[in-house]
C-alpha cells in the first residue's frame, strides 16, 4: 500500500483465523531496520469484519515519516499466547 505523507487514512490488514474479537495492535518498523518491534511501538488497533484497521496520517495517532514500513500485527487477550505476524508492507512518500 502507498500512502502520500500528507494523507490520513485507515489502512485496512486482512486477517485470518478466530481471532476477531480480541483487543489487537499494529506496529511499523522501518523495512531497512530488518528487525521485529518492541511492546513500545505497537499501537492500539480495531476490528471491521475480519479486518484490522488502524488510522495512520498527520491527524492521528500515528504519524509516519516518508519510508518504506513492515507492517506488524500483535493479537492480546488471547492468554496464554500473543500471536505477533508480520502483514506486510507500506510505503509512506511524498504526494
Amino acid at each position: 500500500m502507498y500512502l502520500p505523507v500528507t494523507s490520513t487514512e485507515y489502512i485496512l490488514i486482512p486477517a485470518s483465523g478466530d481471532a476477531t474479537g480480541l483487543p489487537v495492535k499494529v506496529a511499523f518498523v522501518l523495512n531497512s531496520e530488518e528487525r521485529e518491534p518492541t511492546d513500545l511501538e505497537y499501537h492500539d488497533a480495531a476490528w471491521e469484519g475480519t479486518d484490522i484497521v488502524i488510522l495512520v496520517g498527520p491527524d492521528s495517532s500515528v504519524v509516519l515519516p516518508v519510508g518504506e514500513y513492515d507492517v506488524w500485527v500483535q493479537v492480546t487477550g488471547a492468554s496464554p499466547v500473543k500471536p505477533v505476524r508480520r502483514a506486510g508492507l507500506t510505503t509512506i512518500g511524498t504526494p
